[in-house]
């Protein structure tokens, strides 16, 4: 889902859903959304 779609359905800001996933991919060491995707797949 967009970062648009997922900040309608719960009721917050998009910027809010982009820090946050900002701050997964850094926090699992990937370099972007398709490689954290993978990694979850993996996992």
């Amino acid at each position: 889902m967009s970062s648009r779609e997922i900040a309608d359905r719960f009721d917050i800001r998009a910027n809010t859903v982009a820090n946050q996933r900002a701050s997964i991919i850094r926090k699992a060491g990937v370099k972007n959304t398709v490689e954290l995707i993978r990694l979850a797949l993996k996992k």
